[in-house]
């Protein structure tokens, strides 16, 4: 008896679940590959170092020049006008 109710009850709450879910997912499927991603405009220091080790060798010895590097590559991509030099 009471699991002829609750299906019923299950059935009569499809008609609203299921659209819902189908919005749900259409709006995560929009995000996902219509929206753009925030972090693609960021500037990559170190590039010109290929392998593992040959970045942290200059990470290690040229700390202080990749910063100012990557300092002044997020200035000029902000455009808050910075020169990167104190």
């Amino acid at each position: 008896m009471a699991l002829t109710q609750l299906a019923h009850s299950a059935s009569a709450l499809l008609p609203l679940v299921l659209p819902s879910i189908a919005a749900i997912l259409a709006f995560a499927v929009f995000q996902r590959f219509f929206a753009p991603n925030p972090l693609s405009n960021l500037p990559i220091v170190g590039e010109e170092y290929h392998g593992y080790e040959k970045k942290r060798q200059a990470y290690l010895t040229k700390a202080k020049d990749l910063y100012l590097e990557g300092y002044t590559k997020v200035c000029l991509t902000l455009g808050c006008g910075c020169t990167g030099k104190r």
